[in-house]
């Protein structure tokens, strides 16, 4: 291989990496989501609702989460927190807040 030929290929192979790293800095929406349901689901809302079973999770569009649980429900907001400064990754979730259950 000339010379030229080899740079071409290293250059190519660098932009071809840098663009995978990008490309793997943000989750796609549906797996982002599942990483707020999964959160949602944690011991903090299992412990709100008590000894009740979790019969649906709903999100509403102000990004508020209502856990269905038989005839309780709590509502579960998130916090977001994105990778550190100048790093690339997916957003991790906590919660912020869980309210008491409202029950009928």
């Amino acid at each position: 291989m000339t010379m030229r030929r080899t740079g071409l290929i290293a250059a190519t192979l660098a932009m071809v990496a840098a663009g995978a790293s990008v490309a793997e800095a943000a989750l796609a929406p549906k797996y982002d989501r599942l990483r707020q349901f999964e959160t949602v689901l944690g011991a903090q809302v299992v412990d709100a609702l008590g000894e009740r079973p979790i019969d649906r999770v709903v999100r509403r569009k102000d990004g508020v989460f209502v856990v269905h649980a038989g005839e309780c429900m709590v509502f579960v907001t998130l916090k977001a927190i994105p990778p550190k400064d100048g790093m690339v990754g997916a957003t991790g979730y906590e919660i912020a807040e869980v309210s008491p259950p409202a029950c009928r």
